[in-house]
C-alpha cells in the first residue's frame, strides 16, 4: 500500500509538458477569436428555432397515434440516409414532442426545446437541477439513433 501511494504522488508531482503560447500574430489572433467567441451568442438562434417548434404544436396535438407512427416514418428514412433537412430536424423534434406529451405526460416546453437544439448542434446546455434534463435528451436522441449514431 505504501508503494501505490508513493507511486501515485510521484505521477502527481511531475510537471506536465506544455506547448509554447502563441506569440506575435498568432498570439493576437488566437486572443481576437477567444474575444469573438464570447460574443457570439447562440442561444437565440436556438430559442428562435424552439418557437417554431411550439408553434407546430396545433398540427400535431389531436392527431392520433397512427398518424404520428406514419409521419415519422419518412423522416426516419431521410435521417438514416443523411438527407435530412432542417424542416425535417424541426419535424421531427415537433413530433417526439408530442409523443413525449403523450408517453409520459411532460410536454417539452420552449427552453427545453432550445436546449435539445443545442445539443444536436454539438453544444454544451447547462441546465439546473428539476429542469428536466432527461425530456431535452429525448429529441437528439432519436434523431442521433435514426442517424446510427450513439449517444
Amino acid at each position: 500500500m505504501t508503494s501505490m501511494a508513493s507511486t501515485t504522488w510521484r505521477m502527481l508531482s511531475q510537471r506536465p509538458k506544455c506547448e509554447e503560447p502563441p506569440r506575435g500574430l498568432d498570439a493576437l489572433w488566437h486572443q481576437a477569436a477567444g474575444i469573438a467567441g464570447r460574443f457570439s451568442r447562440s442561444s437565440g438562434r436556438f430559442l428562435r428555432q424552439a418557437d417554431r417548434i411550439v408553434a407546430m404544436e396545433t398540427e400535431f396535438l389531436h392527431a392520433s397515434d397512427r398518424r404520428l407512427r406514419d409521419a415519422m416514418a419518412p423522416l426516419r428514412d431521410r435521417f438514416r440516409l443523411g438527407r435530412d433537412t432542417e424542416e425535417d430536424r424541426n419535424l421531427a423534434f415537433a413530433i417526439v414532442r408530442e409523443v413525449a406529451a403523450r408517453a409520459v405526460g411532460l410536454r417539452p416546453y420552449r427552453e427545453q426545446i432550445a436546449g435539445a437544439f443545442s445539443l444536436e448542434a454539438g453544444c454544451v446546455a447547462e441546465m439546473a437541477t428539476g429542469e428536466g434534463k432527461t425530456l431535452v435528451a429525448t429529441m437528439p436522441a432519436v434523431l442521433a439513433g435514426w442517424r446510427g449514431r450513439g449517444c
